[in-house]
């Protein structure tokens, strides 16, 4: 986060031990990053970072890793979100995103999910049922995990005064444009 912009940024560092050593800056953008979601696809290396300021989910790919990544993809526009995953699952690619549908900035009370079969598409369905959570003690998302062919949902809690309070896992049992 750096102060005189007031913005976050995705840097990398090697830890050694006890020291950490800054290698350098991921990507260079005039807008907040967070959120550095990563993750592999056909022998390549994606991510999706956090982008609300600029009302879009993006998606880029490490040219060289780890320092040297280029956007590819917007597949959603005009939207408020934040802390978004992305994973396949029966042919279709699932993201799901926090969304702060009233423009207060809270990114922590309703969780979203949209699909395609296209990782790259500029068209995503959203899920009959959005929102899938309206609870903020388990609607922002934390990550992924995968054992076996079984996907948990990661999820955090933050108040007022504390970010990361809290966390669940939760198996995903069944996703798709429907349910």
């Amino acid at each position: 986060f750096h102060k005189k912009n007031n913005r976050g940024t995705i840097e990398v560092h090697r830890i050694n031990g006890t020291s950490l050593n800054y290698i350098g800056n991921v990507i260079n953008e005039n807008f907040h990053l967070s959120f550095p979601f990563i993750f592999n696809h056909e022998d390549s290396i994606y991510m999706i970072p956090e982008t609300s300021e600029i009302n879009e989910i993006r998606i880029y790919k490490c040219i060289n890793f780890p320092l040297d990544w280029e956007h590819v993809s917007t597949p959603i526009r005009n939207i408020s979100a934040a802390d978004s995953i992305v994973f396949k699952k029966n042919q279709y690619w699932h993201i799901l995103t926090n969304i702060d549908i009233f423009g207060t900035g809270d990114h922590c009370s309703e969780l979203h999910a949209f699909s395609s079969k296209d990782l790259f598409s500029s068209k995503w369905t959203p899920n009959r049922l959005n929102p899938l959570i309206t609870n903020p003690d388990i609607a922002r998302n934390g990550g992924l995990l995968f054992h076996n062919d079984e996907i948990f949902r990661v999820s955090q809690t933050h108040t007022f005064l504390e970010y990361g309070v809290g966390r669940s896992i939760s198996k995903i049992n069944s996703i798709s444009e429907l349910e």
